[in-house]
């Protein structure tokens, strides 16, 4: 049934532009010789421009064929991350796909993350190639092929800067190899414009899009469900994107964004101390797994298909919440409560479930950016706990 669902989404979607259509835009600039930011829909980096050439040459010869190739892969991309994510976590293994309680630890949080699959389809986005980037780059990273797994991080924090939060972490767990390693790449692969644009205009791309993308205010758009986003609709008075107002003041923008770093720094200090020590590779992939979850909230610009970052966390507390040995679980009915909270407030606010109007209020309240921090906190409540089946009730071989 899903793979049906799934095949039919691809074949109706392959005739949409979605946000794909900036992709080609930003390629046949590169083509044209024109200002690469002529056109507003190009938010990325310089070298999104030139990774988007392959594109914008295919799309001269077939667009539908082209996208519809486009999302076939995404699912292909998407599954493969899953299955690598249950292969990095040891206590994963060995599930017997004939029990049908042992198939819901796939299920169940497969169809959580359903939305933002469909979400990255419907607008044809480019968010859970990103995911897939890191997941084979933590793969590799704990397999010890530091340099593959720092191309792959450098590769998709050069394509979509939001991914630079890894890079952070692995600096923070004192990962010193990988972190030079990918800086490295990332000078090469920032280098590539220089070579394509020039120096001059190269430059010119840099300062445009720095000044005047990635530095602006954030929106107070409802779609925006980053944590900056939130408190703009908080705590101002500005535009939330339709008639359904909910700031509790009207502060200025520049006085939200102060407040959204404090709440941001005093929000890490706990974690920050908790993943202070280096760790052992199964305790380091959870420690990584609540850095992915954080990234869309952290992000100054979130739509909702870039919390696809979530499925990640979703799938690993279902296993430790719901656990095939009930008797011996020892977790108590509130952490299961909230997370069937954070489902319904990340899932259930969907236009499908609650309707245009109401999804989009829904949003203006930042239903998914609260639904993600109860996941960090269950992250959090629950780290004791992993590091207690470490390391000597884990095989990490």
């Amino acid at each position: 049934m899903i793979g049906i669902v799934l095949l039919i989404e691809i074949l109706r979607d392959a005739g949409r532009g979605g946000d794909f259509i900036g992709y080609v835009y930003s390629g046949d600039l590169v083509l044209n010789k024109q200002n690469i930011y002529s056109d507003p829909l190009n938010t990325w980096p310089p070298f999104f421009s030139i990774f988007s050439v392959p594109i914008a040459l295919l799309d001269q010869v077939n667009g539908y064929l082209l996208r519809l190739i486009w999302l076939a892969i995404t699912i292909i991309a998407f599954f493969d991350l899953g299955n690598r994510l249950f292969k990095m976590i040891p206590a994963l293994k060995g599930i017997n796909y004939r029990n049908s309680y042992h198939i819901a630890i796939i299920i169940v949080p497969f169809l959580i993350s359903f939305r933002y699959l469909l979400d990255n389809l419907a607008n044809i986005q480019i968010n859970i190639f990103m995911l897939w980037l890191a997941v084979i780059a933590h793969e590799a990273l704990l397999k010890k092929h530091m340099v593959k797994a720092a191309f792959l991080l450098a590769l998709s924090i050069s394509l979509k800067a939001y991914t630079i939060f890894i890079l952070f972490f692995y600096l923070y767990k004192r990962l010193g190899s990988m972190v030079l390693w990918t800086l490295s790449f990332l000078v090469l692969l920032n280098c590539i414009p220089f070579i394509v644009f020039g120096y001059e205009m190269t430059i010119h791309y840099y300062d445009i899009w720095w000044n005047e993308i990635a530095s602006v205010p954030p929106t107070v758009h409802h779609k925006n469900q980053s944590v900056f986003g939130a408190m703009q609709r908080f705590l101002t008075g500005k535009f939330p994107g339709h008639h359904f107002y909910v700031n509790l003041v009207e502060w200025t923008p520049e006085l939200a964004k102060k407040i959204s770093y404090i709440i941001i720094t005093l929000a890490a200090i706990f974690p920050a101390f908790l993943f202070r020590k280096k760790t052992t590779d199964y305790t380091l992939t959870y420690e990584w797994i609540f850095v992915l979850t954080a990234v869309p909230i952290l992000s100054p610009l979130s739509w909702k298909a870039y919390f696809i970052f979530l499925y990640p966390a979703y799938l690993i507390l279902y296993h430790y919440i719901f656990p095939r040995n009930q008797n011996s679980s020892g977790i108590s009915l509130r952490l299961k409560v909230f997370y069937w909270i954070s489902v319904g407030l990340t899932v259930l606010s969907t236009e499908a479930i609650a309707g245009d109007e109401w999804s989009d209020r829904l949003e203006s309240l930042s239903v998914i950016t609260i639904g993600t921090v109860i996941l960090l906190v269950l992250l959090m409540m629950l780290y004791n706990r992993i590091n207690r089946l470490t390391p000597n009730v884990i095989n990490h071989n």
